[in-house]
């Protein structure tokens, strides 16, 4: 998928791969750990939802999508918050983010943007989010859509591929259904992982 591809879903007016509101796995999980803390990353932040809520708990969040729209919307959203100096937004292809982003971040939110790569993209994905995690720091993923349908984005994930994917660089700390799902049509069809970068 190209940028125009991801563009043109913005222009529809309703891209699918927006929950419209930060994630409720997120929610549920900061809302359980007070006290986290550092910076985080969000790959493919699209609107910066989930990035503005990390920046309200005290994280330097950092959200990266392509598509200028969104992030011209999200910068635009950040501010509106009041959280412009801790939720920054990247114009920027995930896969060419140079080496100052090495180990800079203890936390990277998954949510949408590993169903949306192409499948033969995974591996790098997974070493990728190995490169910008540092030692210890989490990758907490809302696995989704474990559904098993054919053809995409979003393509399917079989939820067994995760921790094998990961395994050389991450623990798998847990995996299960969330206690919310992202939205109501997601009922059954997401799963949520932490995984801790080894040291």
């Amino acid at each position: 998928m190209d940028k125009k591809f991801w563009q043109s879903l913005y222009d529809s007016g309703s891209p699918r791969f927006d929950v419209g509101a930060t994630s409720p796995p997120l929610v549920d999980w900061l809302d359980a750990h007070p006290k986290a803390a550092g910076r985080a990353v969000v790959p493919g932040c699209g609107y910066g939802h989930d990035v503005i809520e990390l920046a309200r708990r005290g994280l330097v969040a950092v959200g990266i999508d392509y598509v200028t729209d969104a992030v011209e919307a999200a910068r635009e959203a950040a501010q509106q918050a009041g959280m412009s100096a801790r939720a920054l937004f990247l114009d920027q292809d995930i896969f060419a983010l140079g080496s100052e982003h090495d180990g800079s971040y203890d936390l990277f939110f998954e949510q949408t943007c590993y169903c949306a790569i192409d499948p033969g993209r995974r591996d790098e994905y997974a070493a990728l989010a190995a490169r910008l995690v540092a030692p210890g720091g989490l990758l907490l993923f809302v696995v989704y859509p474990v559904d098993g349908h054919q053809g995409g984005p979003p393509f399917a994930i079989d939820s067994s591929e995760i921790g094998p994917r990961f395994i050389r660089d991450f623990e798998l700390l847990q995996m299960g259904p969330p206690v919310r799902t992202s939205k109501p049509t997601r009922v059954g069809k997401e799963q949520f992982a932490v995984l801790r970068r080894r040291i």
